[in-house]
């Protein structure tokens, strides 16, 4: 079996009223393929790169174009969906696993296969490497960005927001994990606590990983039942306001936590939930 690491770049409709609903609700129209096949050893056999030309979204949103540097001339250089899928399905060859970094390209993908009348059955098993490093390496339960996990693992990467590259950056994460460890096991329900004091004291609970840095709460500061909070400092001196609130279930609590600038104190928190990705790192 081999492993192809996908990364995809789409383009949005510049205004609401211009989404398109039927024969899918469209949230992206897929401008660039970028992919890696490695073998059973996490060896790179092969990398692909694909400039899409867009059927309905044919303008480029400006904040993509900012974020992805590809222009609206650019796309002109483009081939069509189908072309550029199969001659992605030829790179992937007969046997793979799909792996992305993040929940969100599979979804874009399917939804880009059905507007072509493609059978999205076509994908095969995926694993989502964002969740393999946040439990293997960063032992937390939230989103990382690949600049943080690659920092991590001491890999870099060239520009980021070309698939390419991105997919190259996610196959670098991918030597430092035991992904066939991960692929077997079976899921884990969610961790929960017997009593209070076993989650205020869990270590897990006490760190946040940073881009490049390991910050940890030496003690949790109760403001009131169940919600607790913590001043932490990186490196640099910057200051971080780490909250965490318990929530009482019938069998015990489950932890929410999160973490954000000091000087945004005022402001409600992106919480995280252990188990649940939910943010991404700062």
């Amino acid at each position: 079996m081999k492993y192809i690491v996908l990364d995809l770049e789409w383009n949005q409709p510049r205004y609401a009223q211009g989404a398109v609903t039927e024969p899918v609700a469209l949230k992206g129209e897929i401008i660039q393929i970028g992919a890696v096949r490695l073998d059973e050893g996490m060896t790179e056999e092969d990398r692909i790169r694909l400039l899409i030309s867009p059927c309905r979204y044919k303008k480029m949103n400006s904040a993509v174009s900012r974020l992805t540097k590809i222009k609206n001339a650019d796309l002109k250089q483009g081939v069509p969906f189908p072309e550029a899928f199969e001659r992605f399905s030829e790179f992937c060859t007969d046997s793979f696993l799909l792996m992305t970094w993040g929940p969100d390209d599979i979804p874009i993908l399917r939804s880009n296969l059905i507007l072509h009348k493609i059978d999205p059955a076509w994908i095969p098993g995926t694993c989502d490497l964002q969740r393999v490093f946040a439990d293997q390496i960063a032992k937390e339960k939230r989103q990382f960005s690949l600049a943080a996990a690659l920092s991590a693992v001491g890999e870099t990467m060239e520009d980021a927001h070309d698939a390419l590259n991105d997919a190259l950056g996610a196959a670098a994460v991918c030597g430092h994990l035991d992904l066939p460890g991960w692929l077997s096991r079976k899921e884990e329900p969610e961790k929960r606590y017997v009593s209070r004091s076993s989650a205020v004291n869990d270590p897990e609970l006490k760190r946040f990983l940073l881009t490049d840095e390991v910050l940890t709460v030496e003690k949790w500061k109760a403001r009131r039942l169940d919600h607790y909070s913590a001043v932490l400092s990186d490196k640099n001196g910057t200051e971080y306001l780490a909250t965490l609130r318990l929530r009482r279930l019938s069998d015990g609590f489950r932890a929410v936590r999160a973490l954000r600038p000091a000087v945004s104190a005022q402001k409600a928190p992106v919480e995280t939930v252990p188990g649940k990705e939910t943010i991404k790192a700062l």
